[in-house]
């Protein structure tokens, strides 16, 4: 969603103010932020225990997933609980963490989760430094910019 250029353009005072409290340019900010939050997967459903992810070219990958506990991370000062998820179907991410989505009382705030997915175990899917992100279809860019701020 932030390569859209309409949302992009729209973000842009908001890159420029985060680089500037973090001595970076605007771009810089953005691409940081990017690498850290961009997926190729555009969508997920959670059916009871099937997960299907779009793609970006639109294609699906569907699996059955079963709950194997939990581990919780941490990024800065902020413990971060993970729901872990394996799958033998083929064709299916063999590894999923899922982190409990976001959502104000108000839905004024970005409605958002975090999730990581692979094919070779938790242990590589606990680097801090990634964040795979969903947004609701229907986020604003006032909603990232107040998001980027916190």
């Amino acid at each position: 969603m932030l390569n859209n250029p309409a949302v992009d353009s729209d973000l842009q005072a908001a890159y420029e103010l985060q680089g500037k409290k973090d001595g970076i340019t605007a771009q810089e900010w953005k691409t940081t932020k990017l690498s850290k939050w961009n997926t190729a997967i555009k969508g997920m459903t959670v059916d009871d225990n099937t997960i299907t992810f779009t793609l970006g070219d639109g294609s699906q990958v569907t699996g059955k997933y079963t709950h194997v506990g939990a581990v919780t991370t941490t990024h800065g000062e902020h413990e971060l609980q993970w729901s872990k998820f394996t799958s033998e179907d083929e064709g299916a991410w063999r590894a999923v963490m899922l982190m409990q989505p976001e959502i104000s009382e108000d839905h004024t705030a970005l409605t958002h989760f975090h999730f990581r997915y692979g094919n070779d175990g938790f242990e590589l899917l606990q680097d801090a430094s990634v964040f795979p992100t969903m947004v609701a279809p229907d986020t604003t860019a006032a909603q990232f910019a107040a998001d980027f701020a916190e």
